[in-house]
């Protein structure tokens, strides 16, 4: 709790149910994916690791997401970060990390991690001034004022999508095992990072209007999290959007945030008032298995908030 408190602003972490959630901890059994480092009785680290499966050219491989990492300021420099390494490699056959800190990627570069080019980011501002405050700009004017492709995609229909189980979704998921590697998903994985928890997570609702046009979110305070979707060309992501936006007017939304792993709209959003971000995604690997390995060179990472802990 004192290290906690130390390194983290957000009181969920302080909280030790919530940490049993978040790193998917097994009824009345020992938390095995929250690692904690410790001298002369006090932490001095932390790293936690989410259980999960990667799919590599047909094969799927038990992983883990890495994540909160953090090393005592008194501690750093002496090897504490290695040993963390080394005790979570040893619990899958591949370590995964998404968008590190410049500390972080140092570090787990530096200790045998690859990297695997992810997808971009993007932000629908539904005011103007949500794109501006990413450059720590805040304006009174310009966050009353809203975007004007908004009205471009209110022509689009918001109708026609239905709310689907988790289970429907998972069968709708595709993937292109050529081009990606990706996390496989399965009914455990569903069961936790669909359904809600406590006044942690609002957890995840599914949509469909048909097999090729589907979408996956929630909505965090103000923010809509695409956190995963599948649309056959522009029109039906702008349909997904009015959707969206039509569905929580009222909260109000102020921004639509989401991965897209799809060349050809990340080419086309940026002229009809998105945000793309300007890197890459960078996941980092870890792995010992050749066959891997070998896949990381050709390979890039199919990347989406479905994997990621942001807000949670």
């Amino acid at each position: 709790m004192r290290f906690a408190k130390k390194y983290w602003t957000k009181r969920r972490r302080f909280t030790p149910e919530y940490i049993y959630w978040k790193f998917r901890g097994q009824d009345q059994a020992t938390l095995e994916s929250f690692l904690l480092a410790e001298k002369e009785g006090e932490v001095i680290g932390q790293f936690g690791i989410i259980p999960c499966h990667l799919k590599v050219d047909e094969k799927i491989y038990d992983a883990q997401w890495a994540c909160d990492l953090m090393v005592d300021k008194t501690a750093r420099g002496q090897g504490v970060a290695y040993e963390l390494y080394e005790f979570a490699h040893k619990k899958a056959s591949v370590t995964l990390g998404s968008d590190p800190s410049p500390a972080a990627s140092k570090s787990m570069l530096k200790n045998g991690y690859v990297l695997v080019p992810g997808p971009r980011k993007f932000i629908f501002p539904v005011k103007i001034g949500e794109a501006f405050k990413l450059k720590k700009v805040n304006s009174s004017l310009l966050n009353y004022c809203y975007n004007p492709f908004l009205f471009l995609i209110r022509c689009f229909p918001k109708s026609g999508f239905q709310k689907i189980s988790s289970k429907e979704y998972l069968s709708l998921i595709k993937r292109d095992s050529n081009e990606f590697m990706y996390c496989a998903y399965n009914k455990a994985f569903l069961n936790w990072r669909f359904s809600s928890f406590k006044s942690y997570y609002s957890g995840i609702d599914c949509y469909k209007k048909n097999a090729d046009n589907f979408f996956s979110g929630y909505m965090n305070g103000q923010v809509y999290y695409i956190t995963d979707f599948n649309c056959s060309n522009v029109r039906f992501f702008f349909e997904i959007i009015h959707f969206i936006y039509s569905k929580h007017k009222a909260s109000p939304i102020l921004r639509v945030k989401f991965f897209s792993n799809n060349s050809k709209l990340s080419g086309i959003l940026p002229f009809l008032g998105f945000v793309r971000f300007r890197t890459l995604t960078q996941i980092v690997l870890y792995t010992t298995n050749e066959a891997i390995l070998r896949a990381v060179k050709t390979k890039k990472f199919y990347y989406t908030l479905l994997d990621s802990d942001e807000n949670i």
